[in-house]
């Protein structure tokens, strides 16, 4: 009987463990690192010296208690601001410091840079969420022997892109010219599972950091409908970032009483910041009601809070495949505890939005009823897959959470690409008849370890196929010369297998050398653009029979979501082998007496 008692209290044990899902825990803190290029070619580049109010913004935006530093180099590496917590003494040191950033620089020591500014990025954090920003508009140049630049970026594909994998650092590279590495960047991306961005000039650089402070510290914002927002009462203090174009008038908050603040009434807990191109206004205990910005209205407006009920949603992957399938999952938080009284979320309603230019196209709602893809009905945990209708392109999701008295909101932007690389073909300065080809696979979407590629090469009907040597954790490289623009193709072959094991293939091109350099991304239009390749590229020998083999699985193995069991079986390992041990370890112990809690105990 004793024994039986302790099988059932391991069992009870078991369930309730079982039934807080996994990824509730502790937040994570955010560490950003931002590194900027300070190189003589942004004389060029960026003229107006449009880093500086670019980066005063993102430094402005990123939330207090985190941790964050900034870097700049040419020739040597300068830490422009000290790396350490977020405070306001913090923001106003680097917002004092952006007046540093130059055009000076005599070269553009990128392995440097990332050497000083990840020194202590030695091994994974749970605790940490580690994002770097990498600005640049030139290739990695360290000395005039182009043997010693050759170097310098093969240590970085090899020594520091394994260690950041390995510390968790997400890296996100901006390029800010065409002529800068982008084989190199793409490939920081891909290997980190973060996000490559061409700025086709500096005028961007302020959206394009809005967009990576996003994705790397996934704010809570309240949405902005004409430039007007609902503030509750849960809400501690808001940030509102308002873009101005030149010439417009200066911005004005009305308050929910009818109250007019403008810049000139700035003292605490009020802090405005005006400066090219946008405000920063911070209101500390903003009074709850119905604010108006008038202002210009620009789809990228945001207004961030801070506030003890938080939306917690899924860090969805940069890079999707078309077709892929994703599990999104969000929850309500009340100073860290998510919140599952029944009362309460029945007010509640989860969405997913899809946003075009600021409209929105499509909503799916979540779902906490205990089906797929949602485990456990009841426990706070709303859910969501997303699945092949799902378009292909650069896509701004939308979490949404709203009720009668608040409504929360997080945006994600993500790419989903037709194809799982990259191809770029570039003129070969020394041979006016070549080229040199670059594969760099999109993250996440093609184990690199499994992918081969191979190149066909047509001129006036011939053809003619190369193996491509891989060069790096994520990069493909081949040289070709002999061919004659207007006349020869090359079409790129890959084949390999994703990360749960399917089989993935893929024919890019044909692509016509023509002298120029060529750039395939490999974004997809929408899943009816995407016609079926003519035919199944050069396969290694045993492929096709595997592909049969695949073809003959049953369609719940094929298509079932082989990450959420894998997650939940980990789990469920994890929770038994605890809770055997521990009821080996009080096998022999007399079982406790357990009181039921009295009604103001619980």
């Amino acid at each position: 009987m004793e024994s039986g008692q302790r099988a059932g209290a391991l069992i009870a044990a078991l369930s309730v463990m079982l039934s807080v899902p996994a990824w509730v825990c502790a937040e994570p803190v955010n560490d950003v690192r931002i590194l900027i290029d300070v190189s003589g070619s942004m004389k060029w580049n960026d003229p107006d010296n449009l880093r500086r109010p670019a980066l005063r913004m993102l430094t402005g935006l990123l939330p207090m208690g985190a941790r964050a530093g900034v870097w700049t180099y040419g020739r040597y590496v300068n830490m422009l601001v000290p790396h350490g917590e977020v405070t306001s003494a913090w923001q106003d040191g680097a917002r004092h410091a952006a007046a540093q950033i130059h055009s000076h620089g005599l070269y553009t020591n990128i392995e440097d840079a990332l050497r000083r500014a990840t020194w202590d990025w030695k091994s994974a954090d749970p605790g940490a969420s580690r994002s770097l920003i990498l600005l640049t508009d030139g290739l990695v140049d360290v000395a005039k022997d182009q043997a010693r630049n050759a170097a310098s970026r093969r240590r970085i594909v090899e020594e520091l892109l394994p260690r950041l994998r390995a510390a968790g650092v997400t890296v996100y590279a901006v390029a800010l010219s065409g002529e800068a590495d982008h084989a190199l960047m793409r490939q920081m991306a891909s290997v980190t599972g973060g996000w490559f961005e061409q700025v086709n000039e500096a005028g961007q650089l302020q959206k394009v950091f809005l967009r990576l402070f996003e994705k790397a510290t996934q704010p809570d914002t309240l949405p902005l409908e004409e430039n007007a927002f609902s503030v509750d009462a849960s809400v501690q203090e808001m940030t509102l970032l308002v873009f101005r174009r030149a010439g417009a008038v200066p911005t004005v908050l009305v308050a929910p009483d009818g109250r007019r603040i403008e810049q000139a009434d700035a003292r605490p807990p009020l802090r405005w910041y005006h400066d090219q191109g946008y405000d920063l206004i911070t209101v500390g205990g903003p009074q709850p009601g119905r604010w108006q910005v008038i202002a210009d209205v620009d789809d990228d407006n945001r207004v961030t809070v801070v506030t003890d009920l938080k939306l917690r949603g899924t860090r969805l992957p940069n890079a999707l495949h078309l077709g892929d399938r994703v599990t999104v999952n969000a929850q309500l938080l009340e100073q860290g505890r998510v919140l599952d009284d029944p009362r309460f979320l029945a007010l509640t309603h989860f969405e997913l939005v899809r946003e075009q230019e600021g409209r929105e196209v499509e909503r799916w709602p979540l779902a906490d009823d205990g089906r797929a893809p949602d485990v456990f009905a009841g426990d706070g945990t709303y859910s969501l897959q997303l699945g092949e209708t799902l378009p292909g392109g650069e896509q701004e999701l939308v979490l949404r959470v709203e009720s009668p008295t608040f409504v929360r909101v997080q945006r994600q932007a993500i790419k989903v690409y037709a194809q799982v690389a990259a191809v770029n073909l570039d003129p070969l300065p020394q041979h006016p008849d070549g080229v040199r080809l670059t594969v760099v696979p999109h993250g996440g979407l093609v184990d690199p370890e499994s992918l081969s590629v191979v190149a066909q090469v047509e001129t006036s009907g011939a053809a003619r196929t190369y193996p491509v040597e891989r060069v790096g954790l994520a990069e493909w490289r081949a040289e070709f010369t002999g061919l004659h623009p207007g006349q020869s193709t090359l079409t790129v072959q890959l084949s390999g297998r994703r990360a749960d094991g399917r089989r993935i293939s893929d024919i890019i091109g044909p692509l016509a050398v023509d002298g120029g350099a060529v750039a395939a991304e490999g974004l997809a239009a929408s899943p009816a653009a995407q016609a079926p390749p003519a035919q199944e590229p050069d396969l290694p020998p045993g492929a096709a029979q595997e592909a049969a083999a695949d073809e003959a699985l049953p369609a719940f193995w094929r298509e079932a979501d082989w990450f959420a069991v894998a997650w939940q079986s980990a789990v469920a390992n994890v929770v038994l082998g605890l809770l055997f041990f521990i009821g080996y370890r009080r096998w022999n112990q007399p079982l406790p007496v357990v009181t039921p809690p009295t009604k103001a105990s619980s």
